[in-house]
């Protein structure tokens, strides 16, 4: 920021145990409320995983922001264990760290954790116990992209929106291959309802990024809120 950088965005995600790390994924957020990155920040109305802004930068990633953070701390006497994500831009190639955070990202953490088919809990177990050295990590090649609904007036006044009732995410949950995520739902009756700015993410996965986005977009469309008041962002993935 103080170098007022110009370029690209990205997450990157990776876990360690204090002694060693394994990288778990990358991620680029669309933090704008409409399409083409216009409008006020929010939460974040989607994610896509991987990130193509990453493509090509994935050693100097590796090698300046991660592994000299954790060797950093260690020369302080700090043997973090967790979750590490970097919030990075990519400016003329080169990787720049913005932030780092001791946690997942949301939506990020919709589209990186799914790629891992270890049982997430063993990879925890293996952190807090100082053995992720012996746990080789096995994630799947695909694309996935979370779409956020959120109530209409979200980020700013969506107080006309709470309590009304969503519809379609009783059909959106019969789909294999789509998965919800809910965040701000009040679920009364068997009936879903909003009870606050972002409802609600739906995760599409697919070879990549078209497949992915067809199947997002497709969910989405079956999903509503009476009034017209459910947004989202049509161009995640993009």
């Amino acid at each position: 920021i103080e170098d007022a950088l110009e370029g690209r965005e990205f997450s990157y995600f990776a876990i360690s145990d204090g002694k060693t790390h394994k990288i778990l994924g990358s991620a680029k957020d669309y933090k704008t409320l409409f399409d083409g990155d216009n409008g006020p920040n929010t939460g974040s109305m989607g994610s896509v995983s991987p990130s193509g802004t990453v493509k090509g930068i994935e050693e100097k990633i590796e090698n300046d922001l991660v592994s000299r953070a954790f060797d950093g701390m260690r020369k302080e006497g700090i043997f973090y264990k967790g979750v590490f994500y970097v919030g990075g831009i990519s400016a003329e190639s080169k990787p720049f760290c913005i932030e780092y955070n001791a946690r997942w990202g949301d939506p990020e953490c919709q589209v990186v954790l799914p790629s891992l088919q270890n049982d997430y809990v063993d990879v925890v177990q293996a952190s807090i116990d100082g053995k992720l050295n012996k746990i080789d990590l096995i994630q799947d090649d695909l694309t996935r992209i979370c779409v956020v609904g959120a109530a209409r007036g979200y980020p700013g006044n969506y107080l006309d929106v709470i309590g009304k009732r969503i519809s379609g995410l009783e059909d959106v949950l019969k789909i294999p291959e789509i998965k919800i995520y809910g965040a701000g739902i009040k679920v009364e009756g068997g009936k879903f309802y909003a009870n606050s700015g972002r409802l609600f993410s739906i995760v599409g996965k697919g070879r990549n990024v078209l497949e992915a986005r067809e199947k997002v977009y497709e969910a989405m469309k079956l999903v509503s809120i009476e009034g017209n008041n459910l947004h989202y962002r049509k161009d995640i993935g993009i």
